[in-house]
């Protein structure tokens, strides 16, 4: 089915470049501190180093905000192969074509909110054999030449003498030189907030790394919530667990470019705000959706719409 312009009703309209589900990962208590110690020194090329820096996820895509800069979001795959807790101190990003400037610094807290650590909350230390993700979002401003790949500088601490380096590079991160999707806007009217969307916060759909059959995914990386903000100000004006009380409720949307609906879902009930169900299957979390095809590879997904719509 060919499609130009269509219209529908929504409950919450989840718009995604890439078909996927919400997901978190487990959390657990907070560790401590690391103790300071002497540094060893820094690594050479070709080096061990004690913490294993792979790209998530191929090529990074580049992203254009509403800030009018160019973003690289994408995640960092960390591995501590020591057998001492290390810690994470700061993350120097590196770029090649301008003779290794650093164009982006991340430590103290902003290191630790971009970090998960598995099995635990936002945290900058990893246990001995431990994995977790680093989200990056570096951004250029718009027209700037963009990089064909990125390094790193890591700087880390552990909690014994391991013999490796404590200051160490990585790398390289690939990046894309294709160009990205144009889409239009997939509302009607106006008034929308464009809710827990990329890049810099660990948002549930930033953060929404998730293993499917044994592999890791990353399908709303790009993903948005779309509120309707009422006359009042608010997102609701009426009973907070009622649907009609929600301006974004009955809404129409429309599709962001021309494509092929290639996936539809239409049989969920509505559920009731502020509470998420329960016992959901992996082919539920979307709800009610739709998916178009808009060019090779790329997918306009919408969920979470309205039963019947």
């Amino acid at each position: 089915m060919k499609i130009r312009s269509w219209r529908w009703t929504v409950l919450l309209a989840a718009l995604v470049l890439l078909v996927g589900a919400t997901a978190a990962l487990a959390q657990g208590a907070p560790s401590e501190s690391a103790p300071a110690r002497v540094p060893a020194p820094a690594a050479a090329p070709g080096q061990v180093t004690p913490l294993a820096v792979n790209t998530f996820d191929g090529k990074v895509e580049t992203v254009v905000g509403t800030d009018d800069r160019v973003h690289l979001a994408y995640e960092l795959r960390l591995t501590n192969i020591t057998a001492a807790d290390l810690t994470l101190e700061r993350v120097r990003v590196l770029d090649p074509s301008r003779d290794g400037k650093v164009v982006d610094v991340l430590s103290g807290d902003e290191l630790a909110s971009r970090t998960i650590v598995f099995g635990n909350p936002p945290e900058k230390r990893f246990g001995p054999g431990v994995s977790g993700f680093l989200f990056m979002d570096v951004g250029y401003r718009s027209g700037a030449r963009l990089p064909e790949k990125l390094n790193y500088r890591f700087d880390v601490s552990t909690s014994s003498p391991t013999g490796l380096a404590d200051s160490f590079r990585a790398g390289p991160t690939l990046v894309s030189n294709e160009e990205p999707a144009h889409i239009g806007s997939p509302l009607f009217g106006k008034n929308w907030l464009a809710g827990e969307g990329c890049c810099d916060r660990l948002t549930s759909h930033r953060g929404a790394i998730f293993p499917i059959d044994g592999t890791f995914y990353a399908p709303e990386r790009f993903a948005i919530d779309w509120v309707r903000v009422g006359p009042n100000g608010r997102f609701y004006d009426g009973p907070k667990d009622m649907l009609s009380s929600y301006p974004t409720y009955g809404a129409r949307i429309r599709s962001v470019a021309d494509g092929h609906v290639v996936g539809t879902r239409d049989d969920q009930p509505e559920q009731k705000p502020g509470q998420f169900p329960n016992g959901l299957a992996l082919n539920d979390f979307g709800g009610n959706y739709v998916v178009i095809k808009i060019g090779e590879g790329q997918y306009a997904y919408y969920a979470h719409m309205q039963k019947g719509s």
